[in-house]
Order: C-alpha cells, then sequence, then structure tokens
C-alpha cells in the first residue's frame, strides 16, 4: 500500500519438507509467490518487493536451522 502496488490476486503456497537430522523437524519451506496477470510492475518494484519478502518477521522467527527458500512467478 505504501507504494501504491496493487497486489490483489498474488497468491503465497508453501511446501514443509520435514527432515529426520538428529530429530523429526521441519527442516525447508519452500515459498512460491505468484503476483496476478496485469500487474503493472517495474523492475524496481520487483526488486523492491522481493527485498521485502525475503527477509520477512516469520522467516527471522524460523531460526538459521529451517530453509525457506521463496521463488517469485512474475506476470509476462
Amino acid at each position: 500500500q505504501r507504494h501504491g502496488i496493487e497486489l490483489a490476486g498474488t497468491t503465497v503456497h508453501v511446501v514443509k519438507e520435514m527432515i529426520a537430522d538428529p530429530r523429526r523437524r521441519v527442516g525447508t519451506l519452500r515459498t512460491t509467490i505468484t503476483f496476478p496477470p496485469g500487474l503493472a510492475a517495474s523492475a524496481a518494484d520487483r526488486s523492491l518487493l522481493e527485498a521485502t519478502a525475503l527477509p520477512c518477521p516469520v522467516t527471522q522467527s524460523l531460526g538459521p536451522l529451517v530453509e525457506v527458500p521463496m521463488e517469485f512467478h512474475w506476470p509476462g
């Protein structure tokens, strides 16, 4: 909202991957963020959105043992 970028229709899909080393726990949360068709985002807007998503509070709360790779799907 702060930057005037309309994100309605954006979806986030997370896949949890468990590991058993040394005990069973979440090892990876693979995250895919898909932006809607018709989103008019400049290269600067895209960089801003990606830079905002990567250090999100949830990611920072998980600790260093949980990997959170993020993939961004842009229209076009």
